[in-house]
């Protein structure tokens, strides 16, 4: 079945999370260029990538940017070593990680509860700096879904899935 207007499927059986391949995430600060990015992928693996940019001449573990992002910042406390110069005052890391299978269905089975083929691709609004937008999206057998969310325009229930991916990030052993 696809939906009229948008060419996506929808999920319609109790087995349909299984069709989803990789879940992701990214945010940026707004504040230069401090982002984090998320990818479960079905396969079990799961990467984490941590950028900073350096505001002023402060130790890094300090700034502003990196306490944004409690889970880079831990990542940066635990290993400051694996934050290489990407360009001038740019620090970033990737952390490998594995995510079991139970708690990438979890994931998958929220996502297609909470109609996340069915959202808008873009929750924004034009002109707004002072809230940088949240992108989630899945990798599914048609081809991938992304949608922006800025200030939790997308309302709860999207809300629910980049908490829960967040929380999932936070479980995870990355090295």
């Amino acid at each position: 079945m696809v939906i009229a207007g948008c060419g996506l499927p929808i999920f319609n059986n109790s087995n349909a999370y299984k069709g989803i391949m990789e879940i992701g995430e990214s945010f940026h600060t707004g504040l230069g260029n401090s982002s984090l990015e998320v990818i479960f992928r079905r396969d079990g693996t799961a990467e984490l990538t941590c950028t900073f940019y350096q505001l002023g001449s402060g130790p890094l573990a300090d700034s502003i940017q990196v306490k944004s992002i409690p889970l880079c910042q831990d990542m940066f406390k635990q290993n400051p070593a694996a934050f290489v110069k990407k360009t001038d005052g740019d620090l970033s890391g990737t952390f490998k990680g594995r995510i079991e299978p139970e708690q990438f269905d979890r994931l998958a089975t929220l996502m297609i509860d909470n109609g996340y083929l069915q959202f808008s691709d873009r929750y924004e609004e034009p002109g707004l700096m002072d809230a940088p937008p949240m992108f989630t999206w899945i990798i599914y057998p048609k081809g991938k879904k992304q949608v922006s969310d800025q200030a939790n325009r997308g309302g709860p229930k999207l809300k629910e899935i980049e908490d829960a991916i967040y929380k999932t990030a936070k479980e995870i052993a990355f090295k």
